[in-house]
Parts: C-alpha cells; structure tokens; sequence
C-alpha cells in the first residue's frame, strides 16, 4: 500500500496538480507486464505540452505554388487530430464507393500520447453524449453556485463524501468565460422549453447521435473482421445507497447478484445495465493505423501543422512543422483545444468557436485479479459509479489495470486534488482491499462551449474545423467522421 500513500501524499501537498505518476519500481513492473510494448502510451512523465499555431495563408506567394499546381486536380483527403479526424479516414477508406472518388487519404496526429483521447477512458456510451451532459446538476448556475459555496463553505463539501461535485468553475471576470457560461446558461433554458413543447433537445439528438455512432462502429468490425472493443459486454452503472444523482434503465441487475458479488453487507442501491455500450480497445489508435495502413491510407504520427495554404477559397495543401508541405483538397482539422487559428491579413477572418478549457482527472490504477475482481469485470468492461468512469484496460492472472476518469475544473489546465480524493473513495466502495496501485494520474483537458456539444466551422469550400466536443468525442466519434466524410464528399 506504500504507493497508495505516495499518490496521497502528492495530492495532499496542493489544490490542483497537472500530473502524477508513480516512482513505485514495482508497480511500473506490474504494469509494463500486462502491457507489454504499448506500455509507452502511459508514460505520461514523457509528455511534452505545447500549443500549436496554425496559420492560413495565400499560396500565391509561397515556395510550394509549382508543388500545388502539379497536384490541384488530384483529390486529396486529410484528417487530423482526434477520434472523429480517425474514424473519418476507417469510414472512408472501408466503402468503396467513397474510396473510388478520391486519390489518396491522409491521417495526421501531433503527439498521440499528449491527446485528450489517449488518457479517456475510451467509453462509448448511449445514456449520456453532451459535454457535461444534460442533467441539471451541471448547468451553469448550479456551477457556479457549488464553487462559490465550497469557497465559502468547505467543510460542508466533504470530498469524501460520494456526492461531493466533482465540476469546478473558475471564479473569474475572465469575459470569455462570462460569456461562456451566460451561453450555457441560455442554452439550458431553451433546451427546458423544448422539452416541455415536446420538441426534441440537443441532449436528445446527442444520444441519437451516439446510437448511430454505434451502429457504424458494428459495420467497421464487420466490414474489417476486427473487434475494436474489449469485449461484447453491455456497460453498467452502480448506483450507490444514499446517491444523490442516478440515471434510469429498464435493464438492471438482480439484487440477488448484486449480493453475490459485494457480498450481503454491501453500499449498492442497483445496478443498471445498457446494453448498446461498450468500451473501445485501449489499443484503438494502432489498430486504426494497421486497418488504414493495409487500405491503402497513409497514417502520420508526429506530425504538427504550421500553415495551410489556399488559392483563394480553395485548399491548396498543408506545411508541417518541419517545412514539409503536403497536398490536399479536402481538409477536417479536430486538434482540440491547444490549436490556436491565426489568418493572414489578406484574408478575411473567420471567426472560430469560442470555447473554454476543462479539465477532468484521469488515472491508471492497478487492482487485484480476484473472484469478486472478475465477477464484476464478466458482467461489464465499461462502469459508471456517480459520474466517475471506470474501464477495462488489460489484465493477466494476478492484476488489472484500470483506467478512470472524473470531474471538470472549467477554466483551467489542471484536476482538482479533491476529484482524486473522492475517487479514491468510491474505489474503497466498490473494490475494497483489491486496489493496490496507482500508476498516474493526469490533467485530461477539453474544450467545451456555451451549447455543450461539437461544433463544426466551414473555412472556404473545402475546410472544416470541429472542436469543443467537452469530453464526449469518443461516444460520438463515428457518427462525426461519417458526418464530415459525407460532407466533404458533398464538396467534390
């Protein structure tokens, strides 16, 4: 248990932290087992944060016009950045309609390993798609209400205690965040009369969305006799006794189970099943590569874009970080929220998104393989427990490995400590004398907006930037890339 106390003993030393990760040889062993040579996608003591500055400019005048000019009437497709800039080139390259009507398909990525996507918990799930989903603990003046109370009050928020809210607002004057949240805030509003006028909300359309999402990941698998998840099990959430919070399912456990695997002198309420949701792979990003590899796509890692260049309104091609510059006619840019859009003054600007940072707890934790360890993990690989999010990573005989997600600290680049203390709690709960160690922990940063979900902004004819998917990419990461393939497909 010595490195449960080191991970304490860190969080206990401040209010925010950025990262953890253990000096614990014997936990780092335990994990590089299981591992094997994927283990460096958790090596986030390597990570190296930056921002990246991309701007548009004229081709016109630029070195790389006589490269462009050879290529303008090849039709060209490049992705970059997160889940749906990935699965926009699987779903291309998978029909070979749409794989006939281009001329080459490019994924690029800056630094995988650094992505938001990479430290998720890699959860697809259909009973909650919205950034900070649509329940009405999370909108704007019920977060703001709970960090003026906690500042004013922080003994009443125990953070041990299982309701404790795990979203902070920074207190600021900041006229982005104000403007934000007054958004949020509008949106909310406007979303409550479309219920009560029996009108779709956005939160609906999103499971919608995530349900469709679904449906094309089983087309992929089919398409490409792969799985891309763990396993075929449905997700389940714990609802604990005494929870303040709890979602709704026709499907739930027996209490007889339940009993059987927490034992008769248990802290669960129920436990709700749904049946559509599943956990990706933690591989996925590799086994992506290989399916477009093997199409025919090209797959750059370590790949940053610096320019984009264009011939009036139309793409002209791409300039890397190292001065390379690549053709393309067709351009989806999903580079979360570390991308900072600039234009060159001979164009007119194009206003971008505004979106905010938030930023969340992930942690790989390592428990023990035991009989009550495997009752739960043959039911599920995907488990909610009171807006914390617990995933299968990979397991041999003696240990497993988890990844776990939680909170929002909106407005800045680091988790509160308190997030780690209350998931520490809920692991207790659930796993008891199981949890052994701690790997990391890490600032999971997004970016989210006024209307909680992916917005989407059209540069020229050929562009499309999408961005402040708040923490719900992955749950709708199909649906998206087929929704910007069509869509670019309709630009040809």
């Amino acid at each position: 248990m010595n490195n449960i106390k080191e991970a304490i003993d860190f969080h206990n030393l401040s209010h925010e932290s950025k990262s953890f990760f253990t000096k614990d040889q014997n936990i780092i062993n335990i994990a590089q087992d299981i591992l094997g040579e994927n283990y460096c996608d958790f090596e986030i003591d390597k990570i190296e944060e930056k921002s990246s500055k991309i701007t548009f400019k004229n081709i016109n005048n630029s070195k790389f016009l006589n490269n462009y000019l050879k290529n303008k009437d090849k039709k060209t497709m490049i992705a970059a950045g997160g889940p749906a800039a990935e699965e926009q080139i699987i779903i291309a390259i998978s029909d070979p309609k749409i794989k006939k009507r281009f001329d080459e398909f490019i994924y690029l990525t800056r630094n995988y390993l650094e992505s938001n996507a990479n430290h998720s918990t890699k959860q697809i799930h259909s009973r909650n798609s919205s950034a900070l989903y649509a329940n009405d603990q999370f909108a704007g003046h019920k977060l703001l209400l709970y960090s003026i109370y906690k500042k004013l009050f922080p003994k009443k928020y125990n953070i041990l205690d299982i309701n404790y809210p795990k979203i902070d607002v920074k207190l600021s004057l900041n006229t982005k965040l104000l403007r934000i949240y007054f958004k949020n805030e509008l949106n909310w509003v406007y979303q409550k009369i479309r219920k009560i006028a029996n009108l779709k909300t956005d939160y609906d359309l999103d499971l919608e969305k995530t349900k469709k999402s679904l449906n094309i990941q089983n087309k992929i698998e089919k398409t490409h006799n792969i799985n891309l998840k763990i396993d075929s099990l449905p997700a389940i959430e714990i609802i604990l006794k005494n929870q303040k919070y709890k979602n709704k399912s026709n499907y739930k456990l027996s209490q007889n189970k339940i009993k059987d695997i927490f034992g008769i002198k248990n802290n669960i309420s129920d436990i709700l099943i749904f049946k559509q949701d599943n956990v990706l792979r933690y591989d996925i990003h590799q086994i992506n590569a290989k399916i477009a590899r093997k199409n025919g796509a090209k797959w750059f890692e370590n790949t940053e874009i610096k320019q984009i260049l264009l011939d009036n309104d139309k793409l002209a091609g791409i300039i890397t970080e190292n001065n390379q510059y690549i053709y393309a006619s067709k351009l989806h840019l999903s580079l979360g929220y570390k991308a900072q859009y600039q234009f060159d003054t001979k164009f007119k600007i194009k206003k971008i998104n505004n979106n905010i940072i938030a930023t969340g707890i992930s942690s790989v934790i390592i428990i023990k393989n035991t009989l009550k360890t495997q009752k739960i993990f043959n039911i599920s690989s995907a488990i909610l427990l009171n807006d914390i999010y617990i995933s299968l990573i990979a397991k041999n005989q003696d240990y497993v490995i988890l990844k776990i997600a939680a909170g929002a600290n909106i407005g800045s680049n680091k988790y509160k400590n308190s997030y780690f203390f209350n998931i520490l709690e809920h692991l207790k709960i659930i796993f008891t004398s199981d949890l052994i160690g701690i790997l990391s922990c890490y600032g999971c940063s997004r970016s989210i907006n006024g209307n909680n979900s992916t917005k989407f902004t059209t540069i020229g004819k050929d562009i499309i930037i999408s961005d402040g998917k708040g923490g719900s990419g992955n749950s709708k990461r199909y649906f998206e890339g087929s929704l910007i393939v069509q869509n670019l497909l309709s630009r040809l």
